[in-house]
């Protein structure tokens, strides 16, 4: 484990290289309440279809404890490059020395490949300002800026010592800048959900022709696959590569981090949910039910609830509806009457300032196209094998 970096610190960082250091990130993910899913190693390599290289940035006590880290997307084009850090650093509790030792060596490491600016994304909550809350009242939500709970690790306040900024965002990353939680600390709060929702989950678990299985084996697994596919196709967005959603679900299902049901109607495929683990939370990645077919099965609702009581027998503190979306969606998920939150902004570090500005420049083309550029790079370096 090489340690980079000029600290003397105890917790001296280093780049995970053995499988050992991923499955300890992995463990450290799901226990801390700043941890999030999008950076366990599987679900984060997987986006390197986005064209970056993934690298895991570690720190471990003098006991060999993983103590924090910081997964890191190390962009280049040619002599360019830069760093893009989100969601992190996450540690194991609030730690200082960790801490700081892990943001220099980010530092460090952007010197050394010349990078033009790193953005670091801190997993914490975002500090009260009215227009959050104006922004859950559109949608008809309450707004807790205390969310995630215990996420707080004082990054955001050490990125602004060390001469960060807050600039906007500038990355090509799909990540979540807030969510919508249910809290499971007492469990599924069923009857806690709006009047509709619980009719629907209960005429759903009534119903003898519904059943709901984790999808554990890779049959399950392309099962939940064709049904996204298909719900893709009709609602007409892009899907992910079948390659990149083996590397992030399936490896994910194996080492904890992911957890897949899919849902049938007389013994037939119908429904499917994927759901990320971290920081103490289930987060809602993706689903899909034909609901033509069987409008009044509610597969859906029975998906999100199974889902959450699954997750509430492990002793998970809550349950993350992700983002908001329009319509009837939105509406779906207002019906588990989640709570609002915002994470803390992106903060960042110029080291290249004419580069930097030549990134600013583009930034809205590489935003607007991340999608078919991502699709493009991975037909390009990472086919589909035939």
């Amino acid at each position: 484990m090489p340690a980079i970096g000029n600290n003397a610190m105890p917790a001296e960082p280093f780049f995970a290289d053995t499988d050992a250091d991923l499955v300890d990130w992995n463990r450290l993910l799901l226990s801390s309440p700043a941890g999030s899913f999008v950076i366990s190693s599987n679900w984060f390599s997987s986006l390197a279809t986005y064209g970056f290289e993934a690298k895991y940035l570690l720190t471990r006590d003098a006991a060999g404890t993983l103590t924090g880290g910081a997964a890191l997307a190390v962009f280049r084009m040619g002599s360019f490059s830069w760093i893009d850090v989100p969601h992190g650093p996450a540690l194991r509790k609030k730690d200082d020395a960790a801490l700081h030792a892990l943001l220099q060596a980010i530092e460090n490491y952007a010197e050394r490949i010349r990078a033009a600016f790193v953005q670091i994304s801190p997993f914490e909550p975002m500090p009260y300002e009215e227009r959050w809350e104006r922004e859950a009242a559109k949608h008809k939500l309450p707004y807790d800026p205390g969310l995630p709970r215990g996420a707080n690790m004082g990054v955001g306040a050490a990125l602004l010592a060390r001469g960060f900024y807050r600039g906007g965002t500038h990355t090509v990353l799909p990540v979540g800048r807030y969510g919508q939680l249910v809290s499971l600390e007492n469990g599924v709060p069923l009857e806690g959900f709006r009047q509709n929702t619980r009719r629907d989950i209960k005429l759903s678990l009534q119903n003898p022709a519904v059943s709901v299985q984790m999808a554990e084996d890779m049959e399950a697994l392309r099962l939940s696959y064709s049904l996204l596919v298909e719900n893709a196709v009709r609602a007409g967005y892009a899907l992910r590569p079948w390659s990149s959603f083996v590397q992030a679900v399936w490896e994910g299902v194996r080492n904890g981090t992911v957890l897949v049901m899919n849902a049938a109607y007389d013994g037939k495929p119908e429904g499917t949910i994927v759901v990320g683990l971290g920081g103490r939370r289930g987060s809602y990645a993706m689903g899909a039910t034909s609901r033509d077919r069987h409008p009044h099965a509610y597969l859906g609702a029975l998906l999100q609830y199974r889902a959450m009581e699954h997750l509430a027998t492990r002793g998970f503190e809550a349950y993350d509806l992700t983002a908001i979306m329009g319509g009837g969606v939105q509406d779906f998920k207002r019906g588990f009457r989640p709570t609002y939150y915002r994470l803390a902004g992106d903060l960042v570090k110029i080291y290249r300032p004419r580069l930097y500005r030549a990134y600013r420049f583009v930034y809205p083309f590489l935003r607007r196209h991340r999608r078919a550029l991502a699709r493009a790079w991975h037909a390009v370096f990472a086919p589909e094998p035939q």
